[in-house]
This record gives structure tokens, C-alpha cells and sequence, in this order.
């Protein structure tokens, strides 16, 4: 009996062990869609699984490496329960790439043709070896002039056939050489590559009954985002703007996107499922920083997070947005590491026009669209393409940090304004008054329209703003100017009448004490001047 357990064991082992096999299967798979946000993306796989009876494996090959551990959710059709999920490397994943399996291929064979041109190059040189230790003619009792004319002749056609063959060897071992590089290359590439796709899904499934059910996975990668691109076009005053809205998709993930729904989300994506709890609101003045651990911390130094120090960020104001974009057209994003562009939605907005001119900041005047109700809009930071009368007027950039429900975007310079602005030094003094020195300051504003009719003008200029109760600030002159208290900002709205000019002075004091020497700093500008001596 005990003989006969022993010849049993190995043959329940053997039914054990294929019943594992039965039961776990790789299944196709394919992309559905992508949804993708400005830290990441989420990838929407679906699959059709003949599912057996009982507890088995599904196993998802080709995923991303760059896949998240948080973030999955998986759903199966017909009742079929989810019983463990697992994210987990996939060690063969380079030897299942049918790329890298082509080029090791191509190289084992250009290998191989190399390796018969060696044999063949060996041969000719053991030939010419042999020729050459054989010259010979007649043994010993010499050679006639006829003998040695046709044996000259008979090495000589012999060497250069065997030389000519020998030329034609290293030429195709050149042509082989080169061949493998490339192709070593292209293995290197298809090996990293493949690397990229090297998690599988493994999901653990239990089922009363045998069923087809569809499969549903959702999980997040890195290496994936989008950013905002505008392009915003104005033809004249009286016509509305039209503002595009575009997009570039960078795509790291080691899976391309074949044509498949994108949809561009602004709100990062939920990274677990707990239940949501809302802080209180502390306004202060602190913002995020890093420590020395890479830590990503606020003002109380509450940390939230881990950044990579080799990793550079763009950091986005998104003021709780929460659009998303549902990209009409399909694309092809292939997994490049290169930035894609593509359309996202146009609009036509009805648009004020103003000319402002900020002469301490930048010389010159320009003409400012101002759009209203552009909140809904789902408008980031970013970088602009500016059109005016079908010009091209250069790259500019959105700027939705604005305070006000109006968002004003420049359109350029507006060349029929010569505005000047300069320090009256004869107007100005510093003295020292006890403990305390006070500074009085004058400067002018010279505006002319070089039009041949009215125009208005917006002028803007500034006061120090003192939060410092022992720093007192005291406007003397400010011509008529709407002065912001907050701020500081000094605005002056001006018509002028063709070809007119008109001067605004302004005047302030700032008394101060002495030990804080050099607490006004005068509008200066550095200009970095290459050396060639």
C-alpha cells in the first residue's frame, strides 16, 4: 500500500499543477480610451474573458511600467466576483516583444553571414599562402622562357582573382558591420522599449459558473500630461476674438495611443478611496517648499507629498477647475517622449479694447483685449499665439491669476504713442532729519498721440506701499491720478487729440529712519552685454 501511495503522489501533483495552468490565462487586451490630466493619465483597457468555474487567474500582459500603485479599478460583467488584484512585474516581457525577438533575429542571421565570410576570407589567404610558397617552376632542371611566361602569367590571373575575391569579402563584412550597428541599435531601442511595458495585472476571480464576461480595467500612469497652448486671433475692434484652445500631450508610457477618445480633465485625479474631509481654509502668507528629503511641505510644514529631485515641474494655478475636454478627433500619440499638439476647442468672444501703457515696466504703449465672463472657460497658464489683422505678433501668455472677472490679454504694441518717462533729479532731495531721513522723489510722464485723430490712453504708474509703521509714504503730486490704496498703483485714463501731447508729473515723500539706508530702491534694469575683447 504504501508502494502505491508513493507511485499516487506524482500523479495528483501532475492533475494539481494542470489544473493551475487551466486556470490561469493571459488575455488580449486593448486600449479603450485615455483620460489625461496635467500630472498624469488614466488608461481604460477592456477585455472579453471566457471565465471558467471556480477561482482563477487573469492575467493583463503589456502594461505600462510607469503604472501607479494607487488608482485601479477593475470591473467584470455576469455576476463574476473580483477576488484579489495584483500589479507585478512581468520578467519575460522583453522576450515577448515580437520587435526585440525580429531584431535578435536579424542580428543572428547577419551574425551568421558574417561568420561564412570569415570562413571564405580564411580560405583565400590560405590559398594565397599557399601560391606563394609554390612558385617554383621546372623542379630542378630549370624552366624554359615559354614555361616561365605561361606560369607568370597563370599566378599572376590566379593571385588577382583570389585578391579581387578578397576585396569583395571586406567589402560585404563592411556592409555586414554596419547592418549589425544598426540593428544592435534598433535592439537597444525595442529592449527599452519593452522594458516599458513590463507590468502585468494579475486578477484573481471567483465565478459559480462558467461565462464570457467583459472586463473593464482602469489604471493611472506617470509620464503622461498635457498642457494648455493658445492661439488667439483679433481682426479688428469692432469684431470679436477668437480664442483656440489647444493642447500638447507628452506620452512616456511605453504604450502608444492608437486613435483612441482622449479627454483632457484639469482636476487631478482621486489617487484612493477614502472618504473626503474637508480642512479648514487658513489664509496665510506661506507657500509650499521642499525640504532636504524632497519632501513637498506648506507654511505649518505640513508635508503632502514626495518630489524627485532629477524631475522638474510646471506648476499650474487651477483655482478648483474641474473641466474636462472631450476631444472629437481621434489621434495618434505614439509613446515618443515628444510633445503632440492637437485642437481642443475654439472660442468666439466678444472682446473691449483698450491702449495701456506701463512706461516704469516697459517702454511703449499697447493694445489690450479685454474678455468678459472667461471663467467658465477652463483657461490655465500658458503660452499664446497672438494675431492682430492676420500678423503674427509673437508668443505672449495667459495669465489667469487675474483678481478681476475681466481677463485682459495684450495684443502687442501700439506704435502711434510716444510715451517717455523720467526722474526730475532738480525736483528731488534726500535729507537727514534726526533719526529719520526723508526722501522726496519726482518724476514726469511725457504721453504724445502721433495719430491724425482722438485717442485714449491708459497710463499706469506706482507709489511704494509701506508696511512698516515706522515708514511713512505721502503722495504731493499725483495730477489727477485714481490711485489704488492697496497697491500703490497710480492710473491716469487720458484723450488726446491728434498729434497732442500732455505731461503728468507726480510727486511723493518717504520718511524713513537711518538705519534702514537703502530701503528705496530706484527702477533700474540690467542688460547682460556679451564680451568679444
Amino acid at each position: 500500500m504504501k508502494n502505491y501511495s508513493l507511485l499516487l503522489f506524482p500523479f495528483f501533483f501532475s492533475i494539481l499543477f494542470q489544473d493551475r495552468i487551466l486556470k490561469e490565462q493571459v488575455v488580449g487586451h486593448d486600449i479603450n480610451a485615455i483620460t489625461i490630466y496635467l500630472n498624469s493619465a488614466e488608461i481604460h483597457r477592456k477585455a472579453e474573458v471566457n471565465i471558467p468555474k471556480g477561482k482563477s487567474d487573469i492575467i493583463l500582459k503589456g502594461i505600462s511600467s510607469r503604472m501607479k500603485n494607487e488608482g485601479m479599478k477593475i470591473r467584470l460583467s455576469d455576476g463574476v466576483r473580483v477576488y484579489a488584484v495584483n500589479a507585478e512585474d512581468n520578467p519575460g516581457a522583453v522576450r515577448e516583444s515580437k520587435d526585440w525577438n525580429y531584431a535578435t533575429a536579424q542580428l543572428a542571421r547577419l551574425e551568421e553571414e558574417k561568420g561564412l565570410l570569415d570562413i571564405s576570407e580564411k580560405t583565400i589567404y590560405s590559398e594565397l599562402d599557399y601560391w606563394e610558397a609554390n612558385m617554383k617552376i621546372g623542379g630542378d632542371r630549370g624552366a624554359t622562357f615559354s614555361e616561365l611566361d605561361q606560369g607568370a602569367k597563370y599566378f599572376t590571373d590566379k593571385v588577382q582573382s583570389l585578391e579581387a575575391k578578397l576585396y569583395s569579402i571586406k567589402e560585404q563584412k563592411a556592409e555586414l558591420d554596419q547592418r549589425i550597428f544598426e540593428w544592435d541599435n534598433k535592439l537597444e531601442q525595442f529592449t527599452l522599449e519593452a522594458e516599458k511595458r513590463s507590468k502585468q495585472i494579475r486578477i484573481t476571480i471567483l465565478s459559480d459558473q462558467a461565462v464570457t464576461a467583459d472586463l473593464d480595467v482602469r489604471y493611472l500612469v506617470s509620464h503622461a500630461v498635457w498642457s494648455p497652448y493658445y492661439s488667439l486671433r483679433a481682426t479688428d475692434k469692432s469684431q470679436p476674438i477668437i480664442l483656440d484652445y489647444q493642447a500638447q500631450i507628452y506620452n512616456d508610457t511605453g504604450n502608444d495611443w492608437d486613435n483612441k477618445p482622449i479627454t483632457l480633465a484639469i482636476l487631478d485625479p482621486s489617487e484612493d478611496v477614502s472618504q473626503p474631509r474637508l480642512d479648514a481654509w487658513v489664509l496665510d502668507n506661506g507657500y509650499g517648499t521642499a525640504n532636504q528629503e524632497g519632501k513637498l511641505s506648506d507654511a505649518k510644514g505640513r508635508y503632502y507629498g514626495k518630489s524627485d529631485a532629477s524631475q522638474q515641474f510646471n506648476v499650474l494655478q487651477v483655482d478648483d477647475l474641474s473641466t474636462r475636454f472631450e476631444i472629437k478627433d481621434k489621434h495618434f500619440i505614439p509613446s515618443d517622449a515628444t510633445p503632440h499638439m492637437i485642437d481642443v476647442t475654439s472660442y468666439t468672444k466678444e472682446a473691449d479694447y483698450y491702449t495701456l501703457s506701463i512706461p516704469k515696466v516697459k517702454d511703449g504703449a499697447f493694445l489690450i483685449a479685454r474678455i468678459k465672463d472667461w471663467e467658465s472657460l477652463g483657461l490655465l497658464d500658458g503660452p499664446m499665439n497672438l494675431y492682430y489683422k492676420e500678423a503674427y505678433q509673437g508668443v505672449s501668455r495667459l495669465d489667469t491669476r487675474q483678481v478681476s472677472d475681466t481677463l485682459d490679454i495684450s495684443l502687442g504694441k501700439e506704435n502711434s504713442y510716444t510715451i517717455t518717462r523720467r526722474k526730475e533729479s532738480s525736483m528731488s532731495s534726500k535729507k537727514l532729519l534726526g533719526s529719520t531721513i526723508k526722501e522726496v522723489l519726482t518724476y514726469e510722464i511725457i504721453v504724445r498721440n502721433n495719430k491724425n485723430q482722438t485717442a485714449e490712453i491708459e497710463v499706469r504708474d506706482q507709489l511704494p506701499v509701506s508696511t512698516d509703521k515706522n515708514v511713512e509714504v505721502r503722495p504731493l503730486v499725483i495730477s489727477g491720478a485714481k490711485v489704488d490704496v492697496l497697491s500703490g498703483q497710480l492710473t491716469w485714463n487720458i484723450k488726446l487729440e491728434a498729434n497732442e501731447s500732455r505731461r503728468i508729473p507726480f510727486k511723493f515723500s518717504v520718511k524713513y529712519p537711518k538705519g534702514k539706508r537703502g530701503l528705496l530702491k530706484y527702477n533700474s534694469r540690467e542688460i547682460i552685454s556679451p564680451r568679444y575683447f
